[in-house]
């Protein structure tokens, strides 16, 4: 049995932000999608965290520390882009590193 490991927190937790991020984006900017940078679509999940679901600063950096690190690693500038392929080159690029 294999012991814990930060490289599987760390997989875990951008599968779990990458995937509220789609479903943030998809409930709430479906006719507009396509037309939104991902930044600004980031942007605009962690004010809808602070504002309305009320999570701490600490929680906001973090979410945006790692979503910082998926986008800039796979070069995903548009959400339709955010493919489970995408999301499985990055697990692997955090798990040979």
């Amino acid at each position: 049995m294999r012991g814990f490991c930060w490289g599987d927190l760390s997989l875990f937790l951008i599968q779990y932000y990458c995937g509220l991020v789609k479903l943030f984006i998809e409930q709430i900017f479906c006719d507009t999608i396509d037309m939104q940078d991902i930044h600004e679509l980031k942007r605009e999940f962690l004010e809808h965290l602070e504002v309305e679901k009320g999570r701490s600063f600490n929680t906001i950096a973090n979410y945006e520390r790692y979503l910082n690190r998926f986008f800039d690693n796979t070069g995903v500038s548009h959400p339709e882009n955010i493919t489970d392929a995408v999301v499985r080159r990055y697990r692997l690029w955090l798990n040979r590193k």
